[in-house]
């Protein structure tokens, strides 16, 4: 049955490619293409050199030339305030739990912009201010940081060629969306919204754009506040690369999450699927919020996991908060949380006589759940009178909005066709070209479907009913 339903995506996919007249559509100036094809062939050139010479060194020289590269290109202050702000939320979040340190970099900017969001409207935002907290932070006992190893072991453990060559293909699409973060912000989205909250605070040193004037002023705004901070200590542009951090950090999560069950070479050719999808490049080029809500729920999802097979303190507390913090960063994830959170309360109920103090355990993790992901709505309810303003205002009606703001656009119904339509008529159902969506799902998901019933593992099952309920 896996293997009829597996051939029968992707015969599905190949009539589609072919009977949808995707390759008649035009993407690419020809100078882009010049360029993308001489980057190509320098990439994979220096790769092929590499796997020769010495392929242990890559990952550290292929980092050490995009930092060069990146500083040649936007200048010092960039590259300086994302190395200031993954470090100084690093070590926050190593005070104040224990995990891996992708984990414990989204636990630290999580509170980091929780911080800046309780003082948004406080005249404080310096760039001196910024970074004398972020240097505070980086005060931290030697003996402490001697003792807690941040290490990328799984892109230093390359131990057969195919590893090697499938790390090199998730490296080519994660510089590939570098290469655009390199280029200054033309979203209207951003230009409009994101980039416009940063440069707001980065120039009155408060964020002074009021719901009255503009309606998205009481939308939660966790993302942007991170935007703002590194808006602030660098620019534009480390706004712009701030986003690729989170995107790098979702590929890893991704390559951590599959990697319990497929070899190394396998687990990394899965997170390049996901590098590989226009809508990546979509959310990624430009300041959108996605990648920082992906990364808040992925982050979680892999904690719960943790916590399941080996219960402790620390990663129920990281769930929770990463969890938390993606609700009030957008409301969307609640679609994410409707699943991820009977899990946790399921799997904290199982282990709760391996959890020293489980009750005062489960207690915080309750309020680093809830605080962040309802501060943005009660504070939106409290001053407009509408938690979500300025939606459903026919259900929360404010006095400071008399009409109903609805999207006519995108009402497509869920139907038997729509994977299909989604992926080869994508502009259907949001503002991208057709097959932007990405052709994976269209084999993947139904895959998933047919295997579900042998799953057996609560990583398995949670992961396809929360991508399944959140899709």
């Amino acid at each position: 049955m896996l293997l009829i339903s597996l051939l029968g995506a992707i015969a599905l996919l190949i009539g589609g490619l072919f009977s949808q007249q995707l390759f008649e559509t035009t993407n690419w100036f020809p100078e882009g293409i010049r360029r993308f094809l001489r980057f190509t062939v320098l990439f994979w050139s220096l790769s092929a050199l590499f796997f020769k010479v010495a392929p242990r060194y890559y990952v550290a020289a292929l980092g050490c030339i995009a930092l060069l590269c990146t500083t040649y290109a936007v200048g010092v202050a960039p590259v300086f305030a994302i190395g200031l702000i993954v470090l100084a939320s690093v070590i926050l979040g190593r005070r104040l739990f224990q995990g891996e340190w992708v984990l414990l970099f989204l636990s630290g900017i999580a509170i980091i912009a929780f911080a800046i969001a309780l003082f948004a409207r406080t005249p404080v935002h310096y760039p001196l201010v910024y970074f004398a907290a972020l240097l505070a932070i980086l005060i931290y006992p030697p003996s402490q940081f001697r003792r807690h190893r941040y290490s990328l072991t799984a892109l230093q453990s390359l131990t057969t060629a195919p590893a090697y060559w499938s790390l090199c293909l998730t490296l080519y699409l994660l510089t590939a969306h570098w290469l655009v973060v390199l280029k200054p912000e033309a979203g209207a989205d951003a230009l409009s919204m994101h980039l416009a909250i940063a440069s707001d605070m980065a120039t009155r040193h408060a964020f002074t754009l009021d719901f009255p004037q503009f309606v998205w002023a009481l939308m939660p705004m966790g993302a942007d506040f991170c935007y703002a901070l590194a808006y602030i200590l660098g620019g534009e542009y480390a706004a712009r690369i701030m986003n690729l951090v989170m995107l790098a950090s979702i590929a890893y999560f991704i390559y951590q999450a599959v990697r319990a069950w497929l070899p190394q070479d396998t687990a990394f050719l899965v997170s390049a699927l996901f590098l590989s999808a226009p809508m990546v490049q979509l959310v990624t080029g430009t300041m959108m919020v996605e990648n920082f809500v992906a990364a808040m729920v992925l982050g979680s999802a892999i904690a719960l996991w943790r916590f399941h097979e080996q219960p402790q303190t620390s990663t129920l507390l990281i769930c929770s908060l990463l969890l938390g913090t993606a609700i009030g960063w957008k409301i969307g994830a609640i679609t994410l949380a409707v699943t991820l959170v009977p899990t946790l309360i399921l799997s904290v109920f199982r282990n709760r006589s391996r959890l020293p103090n489980w009750r005062l355990s489960v207690t915080f993790a309750a309020l680093l759940f809830l605080v962040p992901a309802v501060f943005p709505y009660a504070t939106a309810y409290l001053r407009s009178g509408n938690p979500i303003y300025p939606f459903a205002n026919d259900t929360f009606h404010s006095p400071y909005l008399d009409e109903i703001l609805e999207d006519s656009r995108f009402r497509e119904p869920l139907t038997a066709l729509t994977l299909f339509y989604i992926t080869f008529q994508t502009n259907r159902f949001y503002e991208g070209q057709p097959g932007s969506f990405g052709f994976q799902y269209l084999v993947l998901i139904p895959f998933c479907l047919v295997a579900f019933p042998r799953m057996r593992s609560l990583a398995e099952r949670s992961a396809v009913i929360t991508g399944m309920v959140g899709a």
